[in-house]
C-alpha cells in the first residue's frame, strides 16, 4: 500500500502560500515564522521530487505540479473543516449537523429565507461550496447530504428525487440594452452579440441543446466566466448578454438592474429539484431538508414574493 509523503501541514502550507502569493504573507497568516514555512515547503518539495513554486517578480506561483496538489489541498482541508464542525456539534449533543450544496449556479440569496423559517430547530445546515461544480457526485461520496440542481432528472438509482418547482431560463441584458424592449428573445438575437456564458458545456435541458443548437446558430463573440456574480455583473454594466435561470437573478430583476426576457414565445423552463441519497430513511434529517424546500419552495410561489417558478406537488420520485 503506497503511504502518502504529505500530510495536512504541507497541504494547508501550499494553499495559503497560493493564495498569499509570499511565504512571508503566508507565515504571518498560519502564524508561524517565514523560516519555518520555507523549511516546510522545501521539505515537500523534496518528499515530492519537484518543485511546487516559480517565482515571477515578487509574487510565488504554483507550478503545474502545485496546481494539481493545490485542488486536493483545498478539498481535503475543506472536508476536515467540515468534519470538525460536525463533531463539534455532535459532542455537545445540541443539533445534527445537515450539509447541503446547490448545483449549477453559486447563489444563496434565497437560503437566508429558507433556513430561518423551515429548518428544525434541532437541526443545522452547513453550506458545501464544492457541490456548484459536482452535486451529485457530492452527495454520493458523502460530502453532502442533500443538494438542488437544475435540470434532467438523471437516470441515477442511488438518488431520491424531489421535484420543487418548474423554473424558466432567461436571457438576461442591462435595461438600456437594445434588445431590452423585446417581449421574448430567440437564438438569432443573440447571433452579434457577446454573449457571457456560464459554461460551454451543452447540459441537458439548457441553453446550447434547446436554445442554440436547435436552431444551429451561436453567438459568434463568447465569453466564459463560470461564477454568477461576475456574469451579473458585467451584464448589469453593459459588457453582454447572457442567460441564466430565473431565480438566480430575482434580486437584481426585482430592483431593476437587470431586464430578464423569455426565451422564444413558449420560453424554456427547468425543473429544480433537491435530491438524497437513496437509501435515507423518511425521517432522517436529509429527508427532512428535502421536504422542507417542497414546502418552502410551494409557500414562495403561493406567497406574494413569488421567485418566479410554478410550484410543485410534494411527492418525492426515486429516479428511474
Amino acid at each position: 500500500m503506497t503511504t502518502a509523503r504529505l500530510d495536512i501541514r504541507h497541504l494547508s502550507m501550499l494553499r495559503t502560500i497560493a493564495d498569499a502569493g509570499t511565504v512571508t504573507d503566508a507565515a504571518e497568516r498560519l502564524g508561524v515564522s517565514q523560516s519555518a514555512l520555507t523549511h516546510r515547503l522545501r521539505e515537500a518539495e523534496r518528499r515530492l521530487g519537484t518543485e511546487l513554486f516559480g517565482r515571477t517578480a515578487n509574487r510565488l506561483h504554483l507550478t503545474p505540479a502545485g496546481e494539481r496538489l493545490y485542488s486536493t489541498a483545498v478539498a481535503v482541508i475543506e472536508d476536515l473543516e467540515r468534519a470538525e464542525a460536525d463533531v463539534r456539534v455532535l459532542a455537545r449533543d445540541e443539533r445534527t449537523v445537515v450539509r447541503m450544496g446547490q448545483g449549477t449556479y453559486s447563489r444563496f440569496h434565497w437560503y437566508p429565507d429558507f433556513a430561518n423559517g423551515y429548518v428544525d430547530q434541532d437541526l443545522e445546515l452547513d453550506i458545501v461550496a464544492r457541490a456548484a461544480h459536482e452535486p451529485l457526485t457530492c452527495l454520493v461520496e458523502g460530502a453532502a447530504d442533500v443538494v438542488t440542481v437544475h435540470g434532467v432528472k438523471q437516470d441515477e438509482r442511488r438518488l431520491r428525487w424531489f421535484r420543487l418547482a418548474s423554473d424558466p431560463l432567461v436571457a438576461i441584458m442591462a435595461p438600456t440594452h437594445p434588445l431590452a424592449d423585446r417581449d421574448w428573445l430567440e437564438a438569432e438575437d443573440f447571433a452579434n452579440e457577446r454573449y457571457i456564458t456560464y459554461t460551454l458545456k451543452p447540459a441537458p435541458g439548457f441553453e446550447w441543446q434547446r436554445l442554440f443548437r436547435s436552431a444551429r446558430i451561436r453567438p459568434r463573440r463568447m465569453s466564459t466566466v463560470g461564477v454568477p456574480e461576475a456574469i451579473i455583473d458585467l451584464v448589469r454594466a453593459g459588457f453582454g448578454v447572457s442567460v441564466l435561470s430565473r431565480w438566480a437573478v430575482e434580486p437584481e430583476i426585482r430592483d431593476g438592474t437587470l431586464v430578464a426576457k423569455p426565451l422564444g414565445s413558449a420560453g424554456i423552463e427547468l425543473n429544480w429539484w433537491a435530491v438524497v441519497r437513496a437509501e435515507e430513511a423518511r425521517d432522517s434529517p436529509a429527508w427532512r431538508i428535502a421536504e422542507a424546500l417542497v414546502a418552502w419552495s410551494r409557500a414562495r410561489r403561493e406567497g406574494e414574493a413569488a421567485v418566479g417558478f410554478e410550484a410543485a406537488d410534494s411527492d418525492p420520485g426515486r429516479s428511474p
